[in-house]
């Protein structure tokens, strides 16, 4: 779920691709008519229609907006390493954006200016995705303006440590994001079972069995909460090395 509008030193969740771009494994790429490009280790593909997507970041107790896309509606893929989203009207309706803490004033020109290039041409697309060995947490809220779940993603910035970037999508109405949420983890458990179980301590094994045999608790309404949130026991920071997966695997 990473992007950078100025620079790889500003991962900001999402990034604005055309089709045929080559957008490094960082973000999702574009096939020429205009939907996410499948890439091998996507396995069995289930395919959402969803609306509105935000992405934040969380560094020392703020949080920061750093896209707000409202009601635009999107594209998202669930696949087997990774979910992956595609706002094609991502300049149309309510949006907001930012650039994140510790911006220097060139790089939110050089921001702006891309964001202008991009609205020039209309086959341009807001995309992101969290491949599942960056996931770090998974989650689901209930969305108090659009009546809808929205699924939670998080993961850790390979350059700050100390800095969440976390991308939340809405859901069609009729999904449960709790069933989907659970069903996440449990494809990043596999994900990770699968390609790197001799590197994994006990623990984290135990943890991402459960996970991938759903017997771990359901993810669930605490009182007086519109959402809750799982972490996964085992990930790594979002950056270029690991942009094609753990081991390159994808």
């Amino acid at each position: 779920m990473s992007g950078s509008y100025g620079g790889a030193l500003n991962l900001t969740g999402v990034t604005i691709a055309l089709p045929g771009s080559d957008t490094g494994g960082l973000y999702p790429s574009i096939d020429a008519k205009g939907s996410i490009k499948h890439e091998p280790a996507d396995g069995a593909v289930h395919a959402l229609v969803g609306s509105g997507v935000l992405v934040k970041e969380l560094v020392g107790g703020q949080v920061i907006d750093i896209a707000n896309i409202n009601g635009a509606k999107s594209e998202i893929l669930v696949t087997e390493s990774r979910v992956a989203v595609a706002v094609k009207n991502w300049n149309n309706g309510g949006r907001s954006w930012g650039v994140g803490l510790g911006a220097t004033m060139a790089l939110i020109e050089n921001t702006v200016q891309k964001r202008r290039e991009a609205r020039a041409r209309g086959d341009s697309m807001l995309v992101g995705h969290v491949r599942y060995n960056w996931l770090a947490q998974v989650g689901f809220q209930r969305s108090r303006r659009a009546h809808n779940d929205e699924l939670i993603l998080a993961c850790v910035d390979g350059y700050r440590d100390d800095r969440l970037l976390v991308l939340v999508i809405g859901l069609p109405k009729d999904l449960d994001g709790a069933q989907l949420a659970d069903g996440v983890a449990a494809l990043a458990a596999q994900y990770w079972l699968s390609r790197a179980e001799s590197a994994l301590s006990s623990e984290q094994t135990q943890e991402l069995t459960a996970l991938c045999d759903r017997t771990a608790p359901p993810l669930a309404f605490a009182p007086g909460q519109q959402g809750a949130i799982r972490n996964i026991p085992a990930h790594q920071n979002v950056h270029e090395s690991t942009a094609a997966g753990y081991g390159g695997r994808g």
